[in-house]
């Protein structure tokens, strides 16, 4: 088993930390010779996921990995210490990631070690490492969660504002209620509103656009017609930490009463150190998907 590479972006690695990191302490970073994949989910009821599916060069340099899992390597890691080694990641000169072990007590513990080349101020170069203890996950324990499902039909999918407009008014809404409701139509409009024997709120939006979704047909019905899911308004207001990632575009997607998903568009490149080798490369957008649970009336 081996995974080596060269931290190419750090900016954007501790990006995609600190928002994983806003939905709890752990995840699955699935490392693979054509992409890697960062997960996000409750082990232990059906609650919300995440998955960014990010193109190895975005974020590496002489990136390598290789087993006898498929040339597969997934690893659990923890956010917080990942956070500090992806802060600390952006002072240095130059880090390189690798495998290791240590062994304790008769123990072998897996290691995410991190070697940074830390300049000083006399301009001479110091090394130092970061080890991230991790465990690292055979495939066919995570292969039900490796990829998004595939959703049915939705009958809407629209854009969604701007998620830092949207979040002071879902911070309102979670104080006034534990579930709220999205609604969204074919025609640009979209509704959040809470309704509760002492309260009824509901902001609404016009004009959004309605754009087309590859593998997906246009909804044949009334496109005034408006589909809606009740869902957790702290599900939302944990989605919308997203916005760490400076999305260039969401989209909601709903199947009404039956499910609820965001397609976030990022473009990591754009944290990347300008630099001769990277100015003519553009990588593919990295897509973040979230599927967060309805709760049906």
């Amino acid at each position: 088993m081996r995974l080596t590479a060269t931290i190419s972006n750090p900016i954007g690695l501790h990006r995609i930390a600190m928002t994983l990191e806003k939905l709890g302490s752990a995840c699955l970073i699935c490392f693979t010779p054509e992409s890697i994949r960062f997960i996000w989910y409750q082990q232990q009821k059906a609650g919300k996921r995440i998955w960014i599916n990010v193109d190895p060069h975005t974020l590496f340099s002489q990136y390598r990995v290789k087993s006898q899992d498929n040339n597969e390597v997934s690893l659990s890691v923890d956010l917080e210490s990942f956070i500090r080694a992806t802060k600390a990641a952006q002072q240095t000169h130059e880090t390189k990631i690798e495998l290791g072990q240590r062994v304790e007590d008769g123990h072998r513990h897996v290691l995410l070690i991190w070697r940074m080349q830390m300049e000083t101020r006399s301009g001479t170069l110091n090394d130092t490492r970061q080890e991230l203890e991790v465990e690292r996950l055979p495939s066919e324990r995570i292969r039900h969660i490796w990829e998004p499902p595939v959703l049915d039909n939705p009958h809407a999918y629209i854009v969604f504002p701007g998620l830092q407009t949207i979040k002071p008014l879902v911070d309102r809404m979670k104080s006034l209620s534990k579930y709220m409701t999205i609604a969204a139509n074919m025609n640009g409009q979209l509704k959040l509103s809470v309704d509760t024997d002492a309260v009824q709120v509901e902001s609404a939006f016009s004009g959004l656009d309605n754009p087309r979704l590859e593998g997906y047909e246009t909804p044949e019905e009334n496109k005034h017609t408006f589909a809606s899911v009740d869902i957790l308004t702290e599900d939302l207001a944990s989605f919308l930490n997203c916005h760490n990632l400076e999305p260039q575009n969401v989209i909601c997607v709903i199947t009404d009463q039956a499910s609820l998903a965001f397609y976030v568009y990022v473009s990591l490149d754009s944290y990347m150190p300008v630099n001769e080798h990277h100015l003519f490369i553009q990588h593919p957008e990295t897509i973040l998907t979230c599927h967060i649970p309805v709760y049906l009336p």
